[in-house]
């Protein structure tokens, strides 16, 4: 157990920490509107801006925009030349405060150019309908946003990137409450901000892991309020994708069993591993016993030393499968040194692959049309693809690559509502100031909000999903208008990659999404192949609307 702590230390230390207090300021409209005015900044027919925007985000190989000839291996560019995040925003303000109920304030940063002079205020129209505002859905739950997320949205394309704390996390108040929080309040959450902030709409609203959660259900239930979508790592907040990660019978616990063990026995839950022929019926614990085990003590241990303790245990298993697919399989998972070092040489391959695919490539899940692409997005022929992809997933031919984990379980969506954790205190005990990731020897030292968090939306998910299906046929048309762009990690071991799959096998026929899977990228938006690939996609997006913006002005 210590070596796993020590190994959890040493990732941690790589995370960008928030700490101090930020200054309040109150909102000022006018900074969302350009020029000063409160006319929006463009309004449109929804079905035109589709079609720009389709022809903008062309999924045709063989457009101008891709390289088709043919060409070795030795040309394309490798992982050193992966992009680099943009520089620094300016934060117009540090902590804008929103009150959506008698409980919950939300904190918000806005960032961005200064506030127009009166030489800006006085260009034409058409200049002014160029700039985009963009809303960032952090993870977690309970992760909370940084400047850094900012740095994602280039700003000659965005006139403003706004970063939303949800409820309970970051510099929301009161941190970790649990009243009126689930993901319907969230959604709404993020309509109110908008008309807080008098704003017609967002341009883009770019998610990540369950920041993708709240931006799908966010466009499902306001549609008209959002212009584009872009996800990272797809999580669909499904009963299976909680047991891929979490429960004795996941993908993750199976691959993984020792590692599990210690995540299980750190709570005192003894684990076992079963093979795939084992009888439910022959399993002394439920399988998500050591799930369950970890929100209780979390919330409600006597001690805080129980708390951070089941804290520990919680922070190095979520660590240790957003790395894991760095660690070689003859790793030797007990001694951290070796361990790290392992993740510290880890490189992909000389020319590392992007899996390229749309709705409009799809006929069904054995006849999928993949392009595969390099880092700097030319195509990569499939004679010309030597690279042996068996050893990231259990990859078929490369032709015909299959990307699923089968990260089915023996529940679904359709069973009655599974066994929940009801916590009867409302908010995190022993929390005080607003660091949510650091803790010391104090005895009111700070516990983690997104273990806090994820561990009570995971054990209670039916009804933290407000019993909602993402993927029902209904909800699903709300996005047929709304250009989406889906960056999905092929080796991401948190939200594996058929959660992106079967949102794209959902999607309206006659929708525009896209598929980007760079095959050997993890979970982090900060890995340089996902990173890389989310730059390119804020940006074309960008480029699409502004496009969009001036057809439409020019009418």
């Amino acid at each position: 157990m210590r070596k796993l702590e020590k190994l959890t230390l040493v990732l941690l230390a790589s995370l960008e920490l928030s700490s101090g207090a930020f200054g309040w300021m109150p909102i000022q409209p006018d900074f969302f509107v350009v020029g000063g005015s409160n006319k929006p900044i463009i309004t449109s027919n929804s079905k035109r801006r589709k079609s720009l925007v389709t022809t903008s985000l062309s999924t045709n190989p063989n457009s101008e925009e891709l390289e088709t000839e043919t060409t070795s291996e030795a040309s394309l560019p490798g992982i050193d030349s992966a992009r680099e995040l943009y520089p620094q925003w300016n934060v117009l303000f540090n902590n804008g405060r929103l009150e959506v109920d008698p409980t919950h304030t939300l904190s918000y940063q806005i960032l961005g150019k200064p506030k127009p002079s009166s030489l800006e205020q006085n260009l034409p129209t058409k200049s002014k309908g160029k700039k985009l505002v963009g809303l960032f859905l952090h993870g977690g739950p309970g992760a909370g946003c940084f400047p850094n997320h900012a740095r994602f949205f280039d700003p000659e394309r965005y006139y403003r990137v706004v970063l939303l704390d949800q409820r309970g996390c970051g510099k929301s108040t009161p941190t970790g409450c649990l009243t009126n929080n689930t993901l319907q309040d969230l959604v709404d959450d993020c309509e109110r901000l908008k008309s807080h902030l008098q704003i017609p709409h967002w341009d883009v609203v770019l998610g990540g892991s369950w920041g993708t959660t709240v931006a799908i259900a966010y466009g499902q239930s306001y549609p008209k309020s959002v212009r584009s979508i872009i996800l990272r790592g797809v999580f669909l907040f499904r009963p299976q994708e909680v047991d891929w990660l979490f429960a004795s019978t996941g993908g993750a616990a199976k691959k993984y069993p020792t590692v599990f063990q210690s995540f299980s026995e750190a709570v005192g839950v003894q684990f076992e591993a079963k093979d795939d022929s084992a009888d439910e019926n022959d399993r002394a614990i439920s399988p998500s016993a050591a799930l369950h085990e970890h929100t209780r003590r979390l919330w409600e241990a006597p001690t805080e030393e129980e708390r951070k303790k089941a804290a520990r245990s919680w922070m190095q298993w979520e660590f240790f499968n957003s790395v894991a697919h760095k660690i070689p399989s003859s790793a030797n998972l007990t001694n951290s040194n070796t361990t790290m070092e392992a993740i510290r040489s880890w490189k992909p391959p000389e020319v590392p692959p992007v899996a390229f695919t749309s709705k409009s490539q799809y006929i069904d899940e054995s006849k999928r049309s993949w392009t595969y692409q390099s880092l700097d997005r030319r195509v990569i022929p499939p004679e010309n693809l030597t690279l042996d992809l068996s050893n990231v997933l259990d990859y078929p031919a490369v032709h015909q690559a299959k990307f699923r984990r089968n990260i089915s379980s023996g529940y679904s969506l359709d069973d009655p509502p599974r066994e929940t954790v009801p916590i009867t205190t409302p908010t995190i005990p022993y929390y005080k100031g607003q660091t949510a990731y650091r803790t010391s020897n104090s005895d009111n030292s700070n516990l983690p909000v997104q273990a806090m968090l994820t561990s009570f939306y995971s054990s209670n998910c039916d009804h933290c999903r407000n019993h909602l299906n993402l993927l029902n046929q209904d909800r699903m048309k709300q996005l047929e208008d709304i250009p989406t762009t889906i960056v999905q990690g092929g080796s991401d071991g948190i939200c594996p990659p058929d959660s992106a799959l079967d949102l794209l096998d959902a999607w309206p026929k006659n929708g525009t999404v896209e598929l980007r899977m760079p095959v050997h990228g993890g979970h982090s938006m900060y890995d340089p192949l996902v990173r890389n690939e989310l730059l390119w996609a804020v940006d074309r997006m960008a480029d699409a609307l502004i496009c969009t913006k001036e057809e439409t002005l020019e009418e």
